[in-house]
């Protein structure tokens, strides 16, 4: 059998034979630690950076019931961030542009997206931000009198 992560998916995926809702998945995409992720968690020992996972989610009920119980269902992640978790894989796109967008906003106009689509770099330097020194010593020192 293995070791597994666990995701959980928040609001559930409702199976699409029979409608009943899943709340988590179980991979092997990641660092088979048994750890918990969900939708914001880092992704330690994934092997993409940014991208889509297709992976397969199992229905309990379907499986119960003696029918088909898995199905595909598409993990957006960005930066080794999990972004999203989908059953449409048009809508995992959209959701991997849309991150990519925000990805671009956060790092200005320097940030580039690999020609094949699974990585972002920066392609010039940021402009240094002078923060204001608080009572006149370093920013984590207080100030000496």
């Amino acid at each position: 059998m293995g070791m597994f992560d666990t995701i959980v998916v928040k609001p559930a995926l409702r199976c699409p034979r029979c409608e009943v809702e899943v709340t988590s998945l179980q991979t092997k995409e990641f660092g088979n630690v048994l750890e918990t992720y969900s939708v914001g968690s880092v992704m330690t020992g994934c092997s993409v950076r940014t991208g889509i996972i297709e992976e397969r989610m199992w229905c309990k009920a379907c499986s119960d019931a003696g029918g088909e119980s898995e199905w595909r269902v598409y993990l957006v992640i960005w930066h080794s961030v999990l972004a999203a978790v989908e059953c449409d894989f048009e809508i995992a796109e959209r959701k991997l542009r849309q991150s990519l967008v925000v990805g671009s906003s956060i790092f200005g106009s320097s940030a580039e997206i690999s020609p094949n689509g699974t990585s972002i770099r920066r392609v010039r330097k940021h402009r240094t931000m002078k923060l204001p020194r608080l009572g006149g010593g370093c920013f984590h020192c207080p100030r000496k009198s």
